[in-house]
């Protein structure tokens, strides 16, 4: 089946509140880990990671998602809307 859907997960490093969230341990893997699972049980996807931080990356890459890049400063300070790093994942996916 060829892949149909493609799945983006925002995946900062700092969280103003929770700092490194997503490889926060939980039940013995980071909270990304389980993101990644369900997302993968959809066989028609594509799943990529945006994310700034290099031991996020290396982790979803390693669990099966796609991560073709590091996200910009500019798309990964507090203020960036999902919108905005939504859209510069589809523009640097079209660069690819």
């Amino acid at each position: 089946m060829s892949k149909e859907l493609l799945i983006i997960i925002p995946a900062r490093s700092g969280s103003t509140r929770v700092n490194k969230k997503n490889m926060r341990i939980l039940n013995g893997k980071p909270l990304i880990y389980y993101k990644i699972k369900e997302c993968l049980k959809l066989n028609n996807a594509i799943v990529l990671v945006s994310t700034n931080c290099k031991k996020t990356a290396q982790f979803a890459k390693e669990n099966g998602a796609y991560v073709p890049f590091l996200r910009n400063k500019k798309y990964a300070a507090s203020k960036s809307s999902t919108t905005a790093v939504v859209l510069e994942t589809l523009r640097q996916m079209k660069k690819k």
